[in-house]
Order: structure tokens, then sequence, then C-alpha cells
């Protein structure tokens, strides 16, 4: 591995670590579900095209980063689903959808290069109160 690629393994290491814990971020979570559909657009077309499906299941004690990285090759950017799951715990809603482009820019990547459809599950924990 050359010093950049470990350079930037160390940098998403070190924002994993600062994101804490699912369980310090979201006490009343026990688990996420992110389901992604990822599609990429290539310079020789602009219809998308399937790239990849991925599940991340996200336990209590997974890290609260939820930064995804874009499968094109060329681009270092990332989709933040941060804004979308703090709003669904904060508002305790189990089920949120939604589309999101790559915004990463580059020498060869279109506007829009690619994007994701998500789904995401949260199940909170049950507080019942005792008799």
């Amino acid at each position: 591995m050359n010093n950049n690629n470990m350079q930037k393994r160390q940098e998403l290491l070190q924002k994993r670590a600062e994101a804490g814990l699912v369980s310090e971020r979201f006490p009343n979570v026990s688990a996420m579900e992110i389901k992604m559909v990822y599609f990429q657009r290539t310079m020789y077309s602009d219809s998308d095209k399937l790239l990849m499906l991925r599940t991340v299941k996200v336990a209590p004690d997974s890290h609260a980063y939820f930064h995804m990285q874009c499968m094109t090759k060329i681009c270092e950017s990332s989709y933040n689903l941060k804004r979308t799951i703090n709003g669904m715990v904060k508002n305790k809603k189990k089920k949120a959808s939604g589309k999101i482009s790559c915004s990463g820019k580059g020498e060869g990547l279109k506007a829009n290069h690619a994007c994701v459809e998500y789904e995401i599950t949260v199940r909170y924990n049950n507080k019942r109160k005792k008799a």
C-alpha cells in the first residue's frame, strides 16, 4: 500500500473514531439496516446503469459514521446519510427512502455521474414500564 493510500485509510479511521458509536450517539436505537442500490453513468451513456447492491447492518457497537464511498473508481467523494439518519432518530421514524447523487468532481466525471437509491430501517429499544 503506498503512502497516499495509507494516509487516506488513516484519515477514514480517524473520522470513524470521531463519529463515536451508535450506542453513544443514539442510545435508543437497537439496530439499523441501510439498503443501497448504486447506479453509475458512464461517458458513453446518459442513462443510469446498475453498478452494485449493498446492505449495511448497523449495530449499537458500530461507528456512527454514515458516509458511503462513491463506487466510481476515479471519484473520491462519498454519499452522506448522516443528516437523514439523524432526522429519522430525532423523529423516531422507522423507515425512510430516497435518492442522492454523488457531487464528486474530477477529470472525466460527468455531473451526477453516480447515485444511490437507499432505504433505511431503524429499530428502537423497547421501553416497557415494570409493574
